[in-house]
């Protein structure tokens, strides 16, 4: 898929994610303030791109740090992947860590404006690494995050929804 296709896709996908899922949130805006913003707005900020050049440095000098994010990645492709062969995965692994850099960089945006909660649908070992100390190398914003991972099932939509 060409670059402009995925992003297209991908804004899709997440428009339809939160439309099908406002619900959940909803059932908790009496005790809780969201703040909904699109990841594409976000990497329009200035500092982004310094944010984001910070994170590959260190993808590229810290061995631990990379071989968590490719793992998670890896974890992800076989699951979804299964007839893939090792060397066709090293391509979407390689997609994966550029994304999960992109994201990083984001979620490092949104700390600094003091919007450090961070409710991610599933979990994301990297992630949880992060902010329990694991990789003293990585910025100060992600480790300062407050990650809650969330496990959307069916049961949860039928119980929200009514």
């Amino acid at each position: 898929m060409t670059p402009e296709a995925a992003r297209t896709k991908a804004l899709s996908l997440g428009g339809k994610f939160m439309k099908e899922h406002r619900q959940i949130f909803d059932a908790f805006r009496e005790d809780t303030e969201f703040t909904y913003l699109t990841c594409s707005e976000v990497q329009t900020w200035e500092s982004y791109p310094v944010h984001h050049q910070r994170l590959l440095n260190l993808f590229a000098t810290d061995h631990s740090f990379r071989l968590s994010v490719e793992a998670f990645g890896a974890d992800y492709h076989r699951k979804h992947a299964a007839d893939l062969t090792e060397a066709d995965q090293r391509y979407p692994v390689q997609r994966s860590s550029d994304y999960f850099l992109e994201e990083f960089a984001i979620f490092s945006c949104l700390q600094e404006c003091k919007l450090s909660v961070m409710v991610y649908p599933g979990s994301f070992s990297t992630l949880t690494e992060i902010v329990s100390g694991q990789h003293a190398s990585v910025p100060t914003e992600l480790r300062q995050l407050i990650v809650v991972s969330l496990n959307i099932s069916r049961t949860l939509r039928k119980v929200v929804s009514g």
